[in-house]
């Protein structure tokens, strides 16, 4: 005999009669019980004493709203599970230091310092800052020149596919963290995984959002306002990264040579106390300017030695190359796409990790033993079982569950 652990005693309308049985339900006037060897009974509810009545319309009631409270529940749990996250994130909740301007007459010490403090603050406005009015007219001219060469229509479809990969990536967060694989590899510091994460969408967010960055919108822009709005938007992730690099916040900066014109300087950062290479500043209307970020026009060539250029890193090739790095990733993020709950987002993971290590594995090929290591540790990995594609390796999991006690 089944113990009810519910089980009530019921009278009948003459007083006479009991039972012990669980309150299963009602089924049009009458109410349903189970009794304790697990058949159902159903009495009339005229037939049953006022207590006993009273008591059935009380426990049908509490199952009525038992019943819609966990609908609702369940219909939260729905459109939790469908609905996506805020798909941008902006200047995101770590602050940056605030901004320190720069002032005139600093040495080469004084300048280099302040740049590399301002960077690990996450302010690349400083670059900006430290160069004097002539350079930045160059600055800006060269940079309208780089615009000139670019197709337009291009350059707008690169920034419109960034900012549409970059916005299902942040909107799917809570799912992309819940998936197993990604849930196990972060165990130990969700948190920090999370924060990273963030950090990096939101620093391709700021220069790739559409409407600023499309070209005409570029051409239009003054560029120092420019350069300050998308600094400010990076600073916080930009300052997030650089402490979680371990590099130190300090720079440590020291004069090697000087002269009149030009000066050498080392940078280490503590606590590290890592070396960094020596830089050259070059005196320049009354300011000292790292070589590499001098611009030096037509009639200056003869009074100034051969530096870096900024048309070095602007290529005319910019957005056809952006164009391949961004078919990378769609490809990769494919599966994801057209996701719109979390089961097929993380039936999408699965196949990224899949095809993202068939993409991987020639490189690790060169390795000795990498592809043996990669191909029985990471699921779609080419194997010397002749599993090379995701859907064949899919199957032989599958026929392994049904065989394996």
């Amino acid at each position: 005999m089944t113990t009810l652990l519910s089980a009530e005693e019921w009278t009948d309308v003459t007083g006479t009669k009991t039972m012990v049985a669980e309150f299963a339900g009602m089924w049009e006037e009458k109410a349903v019980f189970k009794l304790p060897d697990g058949r159902l009974r159903s009495v009339e509810l005229m037939n049953l004493r006022a207590e006993s009545r009273l008591r059935v319309l009380d426990l049908a009631e509490k199952k009525v709203t038992d019943k819609s409270e966990f609908v609702q529940q369940l219909r939260g749990q729905v459109a939790q599970d469908q609905a996506a996250a805020s798909e941008t994130i902006g200047a995101g909740d770590v602050k940056a230091p605030a901004f320190v301007e720069f002032s005139d007459s600093q040495g080469p010490a004084d300048t280099m310092r302040y740049l590399l403090t301002q960077a690990t603050h996450g302010h690349l406005k400083a670059a900006w800052e430290i160069l004097p009015p002539g350079q930045r007219q160059l600055f800006k001219q060269q940079i309208q020149q780089f615009y000139a060469q670019q197709d337009g229509t291009l350059w707008d479809q690169n920034m419109q596919r960034l900012d549409g990969i970059t916005r299902m990536l942040v909107g799917r967060e809570r799912w992309i963290f819940e998936h197993p694989t990604v849930a196990m590899l972060v165990s130990s510091d969700e948190s920090t995984a999370r924060s990273v994460f963030r950090a990096i969408l939101g620093i391709l967010q700021a220069i790739s959002e559409p409407e600023t960055m499309s070209l005409g919108s570029l051409e239009q822009a003054d560029l120092e306002e420019l350069l300050h709005s998308r600094s400010d938007l990076m600073a916080g992730h930009l300052h997030y990264l650089w402490s979680m690099s371990g590099l130190g916040l300090s720079p440590n900066v020291e004069v090697k040579k000087q002269d009149a014109n030009s000066a050498t300087v080392t940078a280490t950062f503590q606590p590290q106390a890592t070396a960094n290479d020596q830089v050259e500043l070059r005196f320049v209307e009354g300011r000292w300017v790292p070589a590499g970020m001098l611009i030096v026009a037509e009639d200056q060539e003869d009074s100034l030695p051969a530096v870096g250029s900024l048309q070095e890193y602007l290529s005319p090739d910019f957005s056809n190359n952006l164009a391949e790095f961004i078919d990378t990733i769609e490809e990769l993020t494919l599966p994801l796409q057209g996701a719109d709950d979390r089961q097929s987002f993380h039936a999408g993971i699965d196949r990224f990790i899949a095809d993202a290590t068939l993409k991987l594995l020639p490189i690790f090929s060169t390795l000795d033993g990498a592809q043996n290591m990669f191909s029985g540790a990471i699921p779609g990995a080419t194997s010397a079982d002749g599993v090379d594609n995701y859907d064949a390796m899919m199957e032989m999991e599958m026929e392994m569950s049904e065989t394996t006690p």
